[in-house]
Parts: structure tokens; C-alpha cells; sequence
């Protein structure tokens, strides 16, 4: 029950804008109590007699097929294998989760072969797959060795050779572009300075403790400066981007600088790329985390005539911040005939709103600005980044523009526009219902996708039903790094057959005629497409079946080859089961919320103990495909395994320019779901327990100070105290910071990101105290278990604070720490033990009797 201080504090709550927490798990639909209803909506495993079930060895030795790619003309099939963790030698670098890669290869000509390794690959070195070249003829590559040094190399697809790069720079092995054969552009950091993604290999922790060994020694100075305002300052550190040449080791310097983002021309002679420098950042505006990125501006750079030993350099926009986008969704857009760059960018010291689309011409080097007639930019913040939208058809220009509504009851609406000499002529008005999704451009088109059919409008304004002759509704297809999903030929597109059995369908389209062939069927939730040959009509899948892998090959007319199956063992284990759990939300929406039952759950069964397992902004939809899928829902199989459920509550969030209040209405948010399982008869209300990670952690910390339903809480990687959260450094950056500005993720969290308090801690301390758990402390009665890594971006003095406060309360509660470990565990003897701390706290406090493994 909510003492009654709390209660009136929950009547308050509500009253502020009800939008609860920026990440999100799952909640539902109400439904009833019948077992006919229960039986519907339940995905039961495959039975299994052995009575094996899950353990954490299972999951320690989990391997899984990574990214994959056919050649130029879809003979050979090119893919990682992703080892288990338990097989993993060092955890000082991270190219990807799991354990080791290495890259096999497959020929289709050989009908009784089978994947091989394609070169030799030691064991003490990881091999992953970046991309094939433009030009089909090599395999780009990717080496770490575990002395933490990375090299490029280029596997020749013609006569099966690897040549390493022996250039001895020190470049970034993310943000390469590819231009032609072996030859990249990449940013090459300076001597010293080591990225983020290097730092999660390890290599700034060395440098850490070199420093603390040199202390030690007493023999050199060992301090490190940061500036502000007139101390503020920006050295050379020597980074530049450069053209390399994989087979030669031939190294162009193209431009001194901190460059990123590199986007190459469709012919491949010229390239974008974004330089950063220091921002003055403005004390009055609100800290925009994401089109910021760490207090840094970026400034476009188009070098020309990349054929040459000289190529050119421009600098389109001077004094202008020029916005990034997402990784998914570059704001760099060259046209069609390589001639004309497209871009969106902000004047020095001017606000993101207003902001505007330019275009550089490459033929005389002149930047102009597109009017948009009084439109405005739509802008769309995807986590902590900007986005906008924009393409080209053809030669002109086509924007996502928002219609400016006069009056209240008008209707704002945004539409594509074309950009022509005699203006803005919208592509999209003529449809009805919501604006058509752009899902692909061509040389002279564009593709649209509007309520279940492709649409194609040519450059003369000409529009085309791409399924018209599909019975069924089609939507884009989310193509794998790799894979292709539109060419100025075909169209892929995804359905599914609507029947019993549910399979997911693509359909090859040609963009001419629209005549369509179908070239794949599969089960929806248990298999996806990771690569497509357009030349031979070959289709990579792996299929998933709690935790078996199986990666297919169905070749034109539809002959089926298995080529491997990972995690074999697993065939033989018992699983949680799925099942839904359909409800009201607190303000009457419809919701659905999800729950994994115990291994060997059935129909009818008591009620059972049951974990809450929160991550504010998950919805139902996300959990539906994640729970039939062991990737997705590995750790609830571990608490299904050892008698437990496991609920997540549909947690829905929306993020705008509008500050939110992230624990308002938490309780009444999660317990909708909670209530509505235990009228289901699934929940033992006298045996709940709650637990989260990062911004779950947060939540969980807030949730055990305002009610004491739950009986045990364990809080991972959270925060707890906004106040204090706002000015922590991101240990990662550390002995990077003096040199790049502050990466002020803790300021951009709070004031724009997860949390978006839409100000500084300054300016309404009470605001970021109100929101704060540890602000309730004193009201927790539930018996916590805190987990921490030291090395954890988000700081584990947030962790030590709240422990600290429980401690001097008296409350019962256990702070784990682990040393060496970032926001996640993922060395094996640690995953381990934090899985028997976890087990054994719950069997504690909600009394169960149950395998431990």
C-alpha cells in the first residue's frame, strides 16, 4: 500500500503531462479469464521428453550466424559464425556481441559442398565482415588481433588470396567508405587518440592504468587538463582522412581534420564527409544530445576527382553545423547523376528549428538554399537523434515538409514536394489517409509505400501501382546490412500468405512493369532473410528455433539447401512459454503486455511467482516475435528455467519537443498489466519481484519508493539521482575528454534525451530532485539487489549513491560490483555469477523451490 505522503504525491503526478519513460518494454489488452481465450494466444515450444531445461551454460555457449552477403553475381554466399561466449580468449575488444567471428564461405555450383572457411583464419585473431566492393571483386574484411591491433584486408573473390593492410595508421574500422576495388576512405585518428568504440576494446582502460603506474613510479607528471570558456582550447592531434589502397598500402592525405560520416558518389569519383570541431555551446538553449553529439559542429567537406593523386576540396557551407542524422538514415544525399549534394544544416549559433535544406552543385562549386514557402522541415528525433527527410527525383529535390495549420482545429500534415523552378509541387496530397512512406529512390523515380501497395512517380510526374497484381497488402522490406532490396531493375517487397500457418513472403518486383515473382516463404516469426542475390534469385535465411540456428539457401524455382545448423543441443531443452496478456492502459487504451511462463507451464496451472521486468517505452508489439526467439528473450528463459515468469509490461512513450516526466505515473502504468495477470490467474500477487537494466534500473529504483507490492527488486546499470547524474563523465572518455570536449551524456540525457527534462539541473533543481529515486528512499521497504560495472558509461557512483542512502537507512539490500565490466557483463565467469546472485536472491524472498544450474 502507498502511505498516504506517497498518495497525495501520485494525485499530484497525474495531474502533470502523462507521458511515462523513454525506453519500453510491454503491457496489454484486457481479455478475460477464460482458458479457451488463454489457449489462443499461447506459442508453446516444441514438447521435449529429456526434461532438460535452459541453464546459464546454455547461454554461455550459444553461437549464432552474423551478417552475410552474396558475390556480384550470387554464386557464393559469404557469412560469419559467431562463437559462444564461452569460447571467447579475450573480452579487451568488442566488434559485436558474442564471441569470436569468423567468415565461411559457400559455392552454390557445388551441390554436395558444404561452407568452408574461405581463408585461414588463426584462432587467435577475429575476422569480420565489413562489406563486398562496388565492384564485386573483393571481400573487405576487418582483423583484430588480441593485441588489440585492427587491420583492414581484402579477400580477392577472383583468386582467393587476403591481403592485410600493412599501412601503419590508426583509423576508425566504423565509419570507412568504399570507393573502388580495395581502395576505402577512412578517418585516421591521431597517435593518442583512441575512439569509443576502441575504448570498448580495452585500450583506454591500458592507458588508465599506465597512468596509474607512472604515479606510482613518481616519476613523471601525470596530469591531465580540461578548459572552459576562455581556457577552452582544441589541438592538432593529427587526425585526417585519408585514401588508402588495401593491396598497394598506398596512403593519400585528403584532409587534416576529425572526419566522419563518409558518403560516397554512385560513380564513386567524389565524396561527402563531416569534419568535427568544437561547439559553442549556448547557455540559454536546451542541450540537444543528439544533433549536437558532445558539443561538437560539424562541418561538410565534398572532395572531387578522388581519381586523381589531388582531388579537390570544398567547403559548401561556411559556418554552418550540418546535421548527421542516424546511421540508418544518412542526411548526406548525392543525386542520382553524382552531380549535386543535398544537405541540412543550421547557421552558427542558430536553434535546429531553424534550420534548412541547401544543395552544393559540384559543377560549379556554388551552394544555394531551397525555399520552402512558409513549410517547415519535418524533424524527427530517433532516440537521442535529429532527423529529416529528404531524396531526389531525378535531378530535383524532394523534401518532407510540414504544412504550417492556422487555428486549432487544423489539421497539420506533412507531404512530400517535389522542388521544381516553379516551385514546391506536393507529390503526396492526392492520397488519403496517412502520407505515403518514401522507401526508395532510383535514377529517375521514386518509390512510395501507401496502406498495403508500392507506388512508383517518374521524373514527368507519372504514378504507378506496383502491386496490383499481388492479392495481398505488401510492406518494405527491412533489408540486412548487404543485402539489397532496390535496384533501378526490381523491388523487393514482404507479405505475408494470411493463412493458419502465417509465412512471410517476398515478392520480386519489376519497377518497369510491375510485374511481381515470389521468391521466398517463410515463418513469420521464427526465420529472416540476411542476404539477396538479385542476379540469381538466391535467398539467405536462418531460421530460429529457441536457440537453433539453421542458415538456408532457396535458389529461382525454389530448391532448398540447409548449409548449417548451430546450437544443436538445444533441440533436446524445454523452454518458457509465451503468452499474452490483453488490458486497459490507466487511461482506457487498449494495451497488450507479454509474460514467459515457467518451463513446463500449462493451461490451468496455479498461479506462479512472477518478475516485472521493466524498460520504460517498450510496447506489446516488440515482445510478441522477441519471446518465440532465444536471442531475444535469453535472460527470462533463465528465471522460465527456474520456476519463475517472467512480465513485461507494455510501457508506451512517445518523444517530442515537449519536456516529459519520466516517473509520472509509473505505478499505475505497470501495474495494469501486473493486475490484469493476476485476475487472468497467471500471478501469485504474494510473490512479485521487479527488476530492470539501465533506464529499467532507473525505473525500478523509482517504483520500490512508491509502492511496496513487490516482495524483492534487483535495479542493473540504473541511475538514481538526476541531480548529480547531470555532470558525470563517461568513464570510456576519459583520458579522452581534454582533447575532443566533454561527451556530456549525463546533460544530454537529462535535458533532451531519455529523461527530457527540457533544462538544466540549475535552472529547476526540485524538478531533477522530484524525478530522482533516491529522493524516496527513505520510502523502500522492499529488499533491493543493486548491479553495477565500473567501467558502465552510465557511472556506478550513481549506483554508489543509492546504496549509500539505503545503507545509512538500514534498509535491506546488496550492491554488486563488477570490476572491468561496462553496461553489460561478458566475460563468462561474471555473467555466471551474477545469473546465481540473481537466481538466489529471488528464491529468498519469494520462497521458491527450484533447479539451479
Amino acid at each position: 500500500m502507498l502511505s498516504s505522503s506517497m498518495r497525495t504525491m501520485g494525485l499530484w503526478l497525474v495531474r502533470l503531462p502523462s507521458l511515462i519513460l523513454v525506453f519500453g518494454l510491454v503491457v496489454g489488452f484486457a481479455w478475460g479469464n477464460a482458458a479457451e481465450h488463454l489457449e489462443e494466444g499461447i506459442s508453446e515450444p516444441a514438447e521435449v521428453t529429456s526434461g532438460q531445461t535452459f541453464t546459464i551454460q546454455h547461454m554461455l555457449d550459444l553461437e549464432r550466424f552474423g551478417r552475410a552477403q552474396f558475390n556480384a553475381d550470387g554464386t557464393l554466399l559469404v557469412f560469419e559464425r559467431v562463437g559462444g561466449i564461452s569460447g571467447r580468449g579475450d573480452f579487451s575488444r568488442g566488434v559485436g556481441a558474442g564471441g569470436e567471428r569468423k567468415i565461411f564461405g559457400y559455392d552454390l555450383a557445388d551441390s554436395r559442398g558444404a561452407p568452408t572457411a574461405l581463408f585461414y583464419q588463426p584462432e587467435d585473431m577475429e575476422f569480420s565482415l565489413d562489406r563486398i566492393s562496388p565492384d564485386g571483386e573483393y571481400l573487405i574484411v576487418d582483423v583484430f588481433s588480441r593485441e588489440n591491433v585492427h587491420q583492414k584486408g581484402a579477400f580477392s573473390l577472383l583468386n582467393g588470396e587476403l591481403e592485410l593492410s600493412d599501412a601503419n595508421i590508426n583509423y576508425h574500422p566504423l565509419h570507412s567508405g568504399p570507393l573502388v576495388d580495395a581502395t576505402l576512405v577512412v578517418p585516421v585518428l591521431g597517435e593518442d587518440h583512441l575512439s569509443t568504440f576502441a575504448g570498448l576494446r580495452g585500450e583506454l582502460r591500458e592507458r588508465l592504468i599506465a597512468a596509474w603506474r607512472a604515479q606510482r613510479d613518481g616519476a613523471q607528471v601525470t596530469a591531465s587538463v580540461l578548459g572552459s570558456g576562455s581556457f577552452a582550447t582544441n589541438p592538432d592531434r593529427g587526425e585526417y582522412l585519408a585514401r588508402i589502397d588495401l593491396l598497394s598500402n598506398d596512403v593519400t592525405r585528403l584532409a587534416d581534420g576529425d572526419f566522419f560520416n563518409v558518403v560516397p558518389t554512385r560513380n564513386h569519383t567524389a565524396l561527402a564527409a563531416l569534419r568535427r570541431d568544437r561547439l559553442a555551446l549556448d547557455r540559454d538553449a536546451v542541450y540537444d544530445s543528439g544533433a549536437n553529439a558532445g558539443a561538437i559542429a560539424r562541418t561538410l567537406i565534398v572532395f572531387d576527382d578522388l581519381g586523381s593523386p589531388n582531388p579537390s576540396l570544398y567547403e559548401p557551407c561556411l559556418g554552418c553545423d550540418v546535421l548527421r542524422g542516424s546511421f540508418q538514415a544518412d542526411a548526406l544525399r548525392w543525386s542520382p547523376d553524382s552531380s549535386k549534394l543535398l544537405f541540412f544544416a543550421r547557421s552558427e549559433g542558430a536553434e535546429w528549428v531553424d534550420a534548412a535544406f541547401f544543395v552544393f552543385d559540384r559543377r560549379d562549386g556554388r551552394t544555394s538554399r531551397i525555399e520552402t514557402q512558409g513549410l517547415r522541415p519535418y524533424t524527427l528525433r530517433s532516440m537521442a537523434n535529429l532527423e529529416v527527410k529528404s531524396s531526389w527525383l531525378g535531378q530535383s529535390p524532394v523534401l518532407f515538409l510540414q504544412n504550417q495549420a492556422a487555428g486549432e482545429d487544423s489539421e497539420i500534415r506533412s507531404d512530400w514536394y517535389l522542388v521544381s523552378d516553379q516551385g514546391l509541387v506536393n507529390l503526396t496530397e492526392g492520397f488519403i489517409g496517412p502520407t505515403p512512406q518514401l522507401i526508395g529512390a532510383l535514377a529517375n523515380s521514386l518509390i512510395f509505400h501507401h496502406e498495403g501497395n508500392a507506388w512508383k512517380v517518374s521524373s514527368d510526374l507519372e504514378w504507378l501501382n506496383l502491386t496490383r497484381n499481388i492479392d495481398a497488402e505488401v510492406k518494405p522490406w527491412r533489408a540486412p546490412r548487404g543485402a539489397v532490396s532496390l535496384t533501378d531493375e526490381f523491388l523487393i517487397l514482404e507479405g505475408s500468405s494470411g493463412d493458419e500457418h502465417e509465412n512471410r513472403i517476398l515478392h520480386v518486383i519489376d519497377v518497369s512493369t510491375g510485374e511481381a515473382e515470389q521468391i521466398y516463404a517463410g515463418p513469420i516469426r521464427n526465420s529472416r532473410v540476411v542476404a539477396f542475390s538479385p542476379e540469381s534469385r538466391s535467398v539467405a535465411f536462418v531460421e530460429r528455433s529457441f536457440g537453433t540456428e539453421t542458415l538456408t539457401i532457396v535458389e529461382l524455382g525454389g530448391h532448398t539447401r540447409e548449409l548449417s545448423t548451430l546450437n544443436d543441443a538445444l533441440h533436446d531443452v524445454s523452454f518458457g512459454v509465451p503468452v499474452p496478456i490483453e488490458h486497459y492502459g490507466p487511461n482506457g487504451d487498449d494495451r497488450q503486455s507479454w509474460m514467459l511462463m515457467p518451463t513446463g507451464w500449462k493451461v490451468g496451472d496455479p498461479p506462479v511467482p512472477t518478475i516485472v521486468d521493466i524498460y520504460p517505452g517498450r510496447r506489446g508489439s516488440m515482445m510478441q516475435n522477441r519471446l518465440s526467439s532465444l536471442a531475444s528473450s535469453i535472460d527470462a528463459q533463465i528465471l522460465a528455467a527456474n520456476g519463475y515468469a517472467v512480465l513485461f509490461p507494455s510501457l508506451p512513450t512517445s518523444q517530442n519537443d515537449q519536456p516529459t516526466w519520466p516517473l509520472d505515473g509509473a505505478v499505475e502504468e505497470v501495474f495494469a498489466a501486473v493486475d490484469q495477470a493476476i485476475a487472468d490467474g497467471l500471478v501469485d500477487p504474494d510473490r512479485l519481484a521487479v527488476t530492470g537494466h539501465s533506464f529499467g534500473g532507473y525505473a525500478v529504483g523509482g517504483l520500490i519508493g512508491w509502492t511496496d507490492r513487490f516482495k524483492a527488486a534487483i535495479a542493473r546499470n540504473g541511475y538514481y539521482n538526476l541531480t548529480s547524474y547531470y555532470g558525470v563523465f563517461d568513464v570510456r572518455m576519459r583520458m579522452e575528454s581534454e582533447h575532443q570536449g566533454l561527451f556530456m551524456r549525463g546533460a544530454g540525457s537529462l535535458e533532451s534525451g531519455q529523461a527530457n527534462l527540457g533544462m538544466p539541473v540549475w535552472r529547476n533543481p526540485e524538478l531533477h530532485w522530484y524525478h530522482s529515486p533516491l529522493a524516496y528512499v527513505e520510502n523502500i521497504s522492499t529488499p533491493v539487489m543493486i548491479i553495477h560495472g565500473d567501467y558502465d558509461y552510465v557511472s556506478m557512483t550513481q549506483a554508489e549513491e543509492f546504496f549509500t542512502a539505503l545503507n545509512r537507512l538500514g534498509h535491506d539490500a546488496q550492491f554488486v560490483r563488477y570490476w572491468g565490466e561496462g553496461h553489460q557483463n561478458v566475460t563468462p565467469h561474471n555473467i555466471r555469477d551474477s545469473w546465481e546472485r540473481q537466481i538466489q536472491w529471488y528464491d529468498e524472498h519469494l520462497r521458491v523451490e527450484a533447479p539451479h544450474h
